[in-house]
């Protein structure tokens, strides 16, 4: 006797029971496959039961019972059979499929799928009598991820953004997240009092820093960034704090900007529209990258440093931590720049500098004095 059992289907991420609320079959009705014998319904949907194959149901739960994901709610037979043998199909099926798992799931399958909150009879059932390897988790997981996206049901990382409401890094950083697909800015913490209560691209100042961790402790948050940018010593020491404390940071990377072939990237980094990072360059953490920076080739970056928008590096530069740039700098090959050093906008850059400097630049004094005109 050819017997198949209809369980209820995955119910998306949020839930993990329903209510049958729908027979459209009776006992003893014969079926066609793909044909909807009932409907089950969660928190958020209500899901359509479709018969496996051509064959005559037997339903095991009535309308209105409580289920769970998996559960068995009805048999289906190629041929018709006594509604009381149901029950004792059902635990010979039951122990029959208990036997195989433990003979037909190997040590590695049963590990991942542990690790990923996958029940064992899913994935005999999706194996169709075949042996569960690591590759039909995998492949599992794969078909069932891809379902999931195409109904909405995908992971966003929620990201805390501290700082940089007055100076406008708060407003670029979050830009950028609202054009990422798998990214979305949920709260601001700003010490400024004046911007609490107040939204910037629909994202609340919600208050201070210290707020955090009620967000955390609540899992209203993921991860988060550092928008503040002009004070390097602050943005290391709040970078460093937070760390210490197993506060998750996250990367925010600009869409159109252009990472190249071996890129390595830390944590904490912000990098907006249109940078470009050359092959093989390595990136520390918690670096401000303003739109239209070209990193080349095999350049070195630190850590806590900040870029205005136009920094055009050679190859094989070295930038060591807390470096800050203006805007418009241009930067030959093999230089290296101490750390603690700020480079004024405008500036060119064809030897190394050592740690602590100032470079600055001096203005053309005629076109200063036609100006004064």
């Amino acid at each position: 006797m050819n017997i198949d059992l209809i369980r209820v289907p995955y119910l998306g991420v949020n839930d993990d029971s329903c209510e049958m609320v729908n027979w459209y079959v009776e006992n003893n009705d014969g079926v066609e496959e793909g044909q909807v014998i009932g409907t089950v319904e969660t928190t958020k949907a209500a899901i359509d039961v479709n018969s496996n194959k051509d064959g005559y149901i037997y339903l095991c739960v009535e309308e209105g019972a409580e289920l769970k994901e998996n559960d068995i709610i009805a048999v289906l037979s190629e041929s018709m059979i006594d509604e009381s043998e149901i029950k004792k199909i059902l635990d010979d099926m039951e122990k029959s499929n208990k036997n195989e798992e433990e003979i037909k799931v190997t040590k590695k399958a049963e590990l991942l799928a542990k690790k990923n909150n996958i029940n064992l009879k899913e994935l005999t059932a999706f194996a169709k009598g075949n042996k569960v390897n690591e590759k039909t988790v995998i492949t599992f997981l794969e078909r069932k991820n891809s379902a999931d996206f195409s109904r909405g049901f995908c992971d966003v990382e929620r990201i805390a953004i501290i700082g940089g409401v007055a100076g406008g890094g708060a407003l670029i950083v979050i830009d950028s997240i609202l054009h990422c697909n798998n990214q979305q800015a949920v709260v601001i913490f700003d010490q400024n009092e004046a911007y609490h209560g107040k939204s910037i691209l629909g994202v609340p100042v919600a208050g201070n820093i210290e707020m955090l961790d009620e967000y955390l402790e609540e899992g209203k948050v993921d991860s988060v960034v550092i928008a503040f940018n002009k004070n390097l010593q602050e943005r290391a020491k709040v970078y460093q704090e937070l760390t210490d404390k197993g506060v998750k940071f996250t990367n925010v990377i600009d869409v159109s900007s252009n990472l190249r072939s071996k890129v390595v990237i830390g944590k904490g980094n912000v990098i907006l529209g249109d940078v470009y990072i050359g092959a093989c360059s390595r990136i520390g953490n918690n670096n401000f990258i303003s739109s239209n920076v070209c990193l080349e080739h095999g350049n070195i970056l630190e850590s806590h440093c900040a870029f205005g928008p136009g920094v055009i590096t050679s190859g094989n530069v070295k930038i060591n931590d807390k470096v800050r740039f203006g805007t418009g700098i241009f930067i030959e090959p093999n230089v290296e720049i101490g750390k603690d050093s700020i480079i004024s906008s405008g500036a060119i850059l064809r030897e190394s500098v050592e740690a602590g400097t100032v470079v600055r630049v001096s203005y053309n004094q005629e076109y200063s004095s036609r100006k004064q005109k």
